[in-house]
């Protein structure tokens, strides 16, 4: 998310300079973690997708995210200027946790299409994503919000086009 890459940084760091004797703890975890750690007062607020929430749980949307398939640029779909669930699913990839709101996200969008992808390695970090990426695993699908916030020396993102 553009939150935890941007955002997020530029306002704790504008907190913490108004309330320099307050410490803050800023966890990371995925979805089902997240929404947890909400529920048993071990977090204040959490920042996660927000389609199917608790009734018991506040939100309020903070944007939309798309998503991006991230290769090595010497992969055989970087010269393209998008690629589809079809040639996705051809290749292994290199994914979030099943218990991950990105992952079931992915998952379902490629269910819709009849399509079952390759989850050749499964990680709990995007930074640890996109290291697989780059040393040749396979092929990502993350947010493109993330994708700023990350190294991208010798990859190469482009937009996912769902075919209706």
């Amino acid at each position: 998310m553009r939150l935890a890459n941007g955002l997020l940084p530029r306002i704790i760091a504008e907190y913490h300079l108004a309330r320099p004797a307050i410490e803050l703890r800023v966890r990371e975890g995925v979805h089902g973690a997240v929404l947890e750690d909400i529920r048993s007062g071990v977090a204040d607020l959490g920042i996660t997708f927000v389609d199917e929430l608790p009734d018991t749980i506040a939100m309020m949307p903070l944007g939309r995210e798309v998503f991006h398939a991230v290769m090595p640029r010497q992969h055989r779909l970087a010269p393209s200027r998008g690629v589809t669930m079809k040639q996705i699913a051809r290749e292994p990839l290199v994914s979030l946790p099943n218990d991950s709101r990105t992952r079931r996200t992915i998952d379902a969008a490629a269910s819709k299409q009849g399509i079952t992808l390759q989850h050749a390695v499964t990680v709990t970090q995007l930074a640890t994503v996109m290291s697989f990426v780059r040393a040749g695993l396979g092929v990502a699908i993350v947010p493109a919000g993330a994708i700023a916030g990350f190294n991208t020396d010798g990859l190469k993102t482009l937009p996912i086009r769902f075919e209706q």
